[in-house]
């Protein structure tokens, strides 16, 4: 996990018109670059460099799951992603959600990037 961000980013010049990236049981990721853009996919990768032990994936539409966080990790993940920096940074023009499983008594936190 810790050579994956490298590795995407790497990736992602080699294949310009999206790819999917897989670590078995812990990170999933449809990179499809008319949905995500290049500051999506750092913030992203900022959550894998932080948590890599974290279970992640993205999905088609795109959306991004983080799961099984303690309430605290989840609250700085939604930091991350919440940068207002990212928001309107989706080459689609559309939103893109994510929803994090937390632990915690609220056990579900979703939202948009920015």
């Amino acid at each position: 996990m810790e050579a994956l961000p490298a590795a995407v980013r790497e990736l992602r010049v080699l294949y310009p018109g999206g790819a999917h990236y897989r670590v078995p049981e812990r990170f999933s990721m449809t990179d499809d670059p008319a949905e995500l853009s290049v500051p999506m996919v750092d913030a992203i990768l900022a959550v894998v460099e932080a948590y890599p032990d974290v279970e992640i994936e993205v999905t088609t539409q795109p959306k991004l799951w983080i799961t099984d966080v303690t309430p605290e990790q989840g609250a700085a993940i939604v930091a991350i992603l919440q940068d207002p920096a990212l928001a309107g940074t989706s080459p689609s023009g559309y939103p893109v959600d994510y929803s994090i499983n937390t632990s915690g008594t609220d056990q579900d936190v979703e939202g948009t990037f920015g």
